[in-house]
């Protein structure tokens, strides 16, 4: 059985786009603790309009919102423990370095969504759910994540920058 051209390619873009990731991830970069807020209130008030806009229908679509959030919360703050962060004792720069681990958990989830997305699209009735359940609880567990990373990100640079300061007598 020969594979199709018009059904690999579309799986071209996210393979390039997992390799963006992969390699952005595991490069240094300068922290800004103050502004670690902002995306994820931004993407909180996105995700709140549009579980607003269109909630989910019944006990199963509230209790599969909910486990999402909590997951991404778990993973966020795993993820946000395996990130490391650096202060330099002089300038009290902050930087950050995704750990490998941090980085295959997010390959592992982007994967996970295109492989069912490729299923749901390929194969309708494969999937038992709904397909708003299905985006509704990877939009949730995504920001969840995201949100709890960056919450574990901030109060473990205060702590790091509080500390050198102390030691640098500022």
């Amino acid at each position: 059985m020969e594979a199709d051209p018009n059904k690999l390619l579309p799986l071209l873009l996210p393979v390039l786009i997992l390799a963006l990731i992969v390699r952005r991830g595991l490069r240094e970069r300068r922290l800004n603790a103050d502004r670690l807020w902002v995306m994820p209130v931004l993407l909180l008030v996105v995700a709140g309009s549009s579980l607003y806009a269109t909630p989910p229908t019944d006990p199963i679509g509230y209790a599969a919102v909910g486990v999402a959030a909590l997951l991404g919360a778990a993973i966020g703050w795993w993820r946000g423990r395996l990130t490391n962060i650096t202060v330099n004792p002089d300038t009290h720069e902050l930087t950050s370095r995704t750990s490998p681990v941090g980085v295959l958990v997010i390959a592992g989830i982007y994967l996970l969504r295109y492989g069912v997305r490729y299923l749901m699209d390929n194969n309708p009735g494969a999937v038992p759910v709904h397909a708003a359940f299905v985006t509704d609880a990877l939009m949730v567990l995504a920001i969840a994540m995201l949100a709890v990373q960056r919450l574990e990100m901030w109060l473990r640079a205060e702590r790091l920058l509080k500390a050198a300061r102390a030691l640098k007598g500022v």
